[in-house]
């Protein structure tokens, strides 16, 4: 049986959706392998760390955009859980965010979700698989009541030491939804999570941009028909999470050093 191979170039989806009583707002998500540690801030993270050790993990980028709306009219929540080899999927927040009740990784107008997984050098093996949820809250910041947009999936594999990045691709959010809520529901007790609102428009991805060499890896959670045609187009550019700790109240004097 042949080995599953590595994306080695960027993927792409864009997709376009309207929530009701809201404009039409665009996202675009990225997801391509690190070929530049220091740019997306990896010695910042782990200054003690060799970065070179952090080249070829995936990057994953989504960006939103809301032409016709500014402020709480473009207020939205990425909510992200993980899963490594075949166990239980469980949250995965910022460590600075960690302990707060809250289920979103980043929250706010138009905001962007961005993501960089890795592994010490010392990790032969390992299937890792990540799904992103975009979600909103009716009343953008009143109430907590969540409810879903849009879900994706990607990941990467390390296979005798060699990381590979999995397919990007949309997932059936109803049903990728459904799975998650029991988590969400049991750790966000003072939260309420809804299934999909009818009304809520969200067309198929405009577009998806892989390299032809695809890893769909131990996906579990069913795909969406795309709808519209893939791109045959390349565009070749190319967490452990966060191994620091914090500690409310423990912050330092400014930095003489900062200009």
């Amino acid at each position: 049986m042949s080995r599953p191979q590595s994306i080695t170039s960027e993927q792409i989806l864009k997709l376009e959706f309207t929530v009701p009583n809201r404009s039409a707002t665009h996202v675009t998500i990225s997801v391509r392998p690190n070929d530049n540690p220091d740019k997306i801030g990896q010695r910042l993270l782990f200054p003690e760390d060799n970065t070179d050790d952090f080249i070829g993990y995936p990057i994953c980028q989504a960006k939103i955009s809301s032409p016709e709306s500014i402020g709480y009219a473009a207020y939205y929540g990425w909510i992200q859980m993980v899963a490594e080899d075949s166990g239980a999927f469980e949250m995965d927040p910022l460590p600075i965010t960690a302990d707060l009740n809250t289920p979103f990784c980043f929250f706010g107008a138009e905001p962007q979700l961005f993501d960089f997984p890795s592994r010490p050098k010392e990790v032969r093996d390992l299937d890792w698989t990540a799904v992103s949820f975009l979600t909103y809250i009716k009343d953008t910041v009143l109430t907590r009541h969540v409810r879903p947009i849009f879900a994706f999936q990607w990941g990467f594999r390390i296979v005798d030491g060699d990381v590979r990045v999995k397919q990007l691709q949309p997932c059936n959010v109803d049903e990728a939804w459904a799975q998650q809520r029991e988590l969400l529901e049991s750790k966000f007790v003072d939260l309420r999570f809804s299934q999909r609102d009818g009304k809520l428009d969200c067309g198929p991805p405009l577009n998806a941009v892989y390299d032809g060499t695809v890893d769909p890896g131990s996906a579990t959670l069913p795909s969406r028909r795309a709808g519209a045609a893939l791109a045959a187009v390349q565009r070749d550019e190319g967490s452990e999470r966060l191994r620091t700790s914090y500690e409310s109240g423990q912050f330092g004097r400014l930095d003489g050093r900062v200009d």
